[in-house]
């Protein structure tokens, strides 16, 4: 939870599109997190868990997880994940 009381959501940043997209979605779903992306959508929230997944371009999840915008982003360039901290930055 946050300070203000509300359930925070920890937001996870894949491929909008292609293979790469498709492996993300296949590792958080092994990972027991059920979504369901409607045609068009950047965003779907995950069913009984507080997880938002954002669908995005691939060259923009390492420079929305150093902002904070993301907490979480997978793939990147480097095929690692990219976790950002409180402050923003990215590890």
């Amino acid at each position: 939870m946050s300070d203000d009381g509300k359930e925070r959501l920890l937001r996870i940043g894949i491929p909008s599109k292609g293979r790469l997209s498709e492996l993300a979605a296949q590792l958080l779903a092994d990972a027991g997190l059920s979504f369901r992306r409607t045609e068009r959508s950047l965003f779907a929230r995950c069913k009984d868990m507080p997880v938002e997944v954002t669908f995005l371009r691939t060259d923009d999840i390492p420079v929305l997880t150093a902002e904070g915008a993301i907490d979480l982003g997978w793939p990147t360039a480097a095929s690692k994940p990219t976790l950002s901290n409180s402050r923003g930055a990215s590890r």
